[in-house]
């Protein structure tokens, strides 16, 4: 689930498959990539949380232990 941090309130809920590794939040708030998966299938999706979707899906050879934007796109 993704809560808003100063009311609590429920925002919705992020569909993911396997164990959640890490996760970062882009500086300008539209972009969350989460680090996840399972031993068969690991990846980094990237929401836009606008919208809900997912933005992108890269397949990872191990799940990271740490995300981190680089730059401001």
């Amino acid at each position: 689930a993704l809560l808003d941090a100063r009311t609590g309130e429920g925002l919705g809920v992020i569909p993911l498959e396997g164990r959640t590794e890490s996760l970062a939040f882009h500086p300008n708030g539209q972009w969350l990539a989460v680090s996840h998966g399972t031993e068969a299938n690991k990846m980094v999706t990237i929401f836009d949380l606008a919208t809900g979707e997912v933005a992108e899906r890269y397949p990872l050879p191990d799940v990271s232990s740490r995300l981190q934007w680089i730059g401001d796109d």
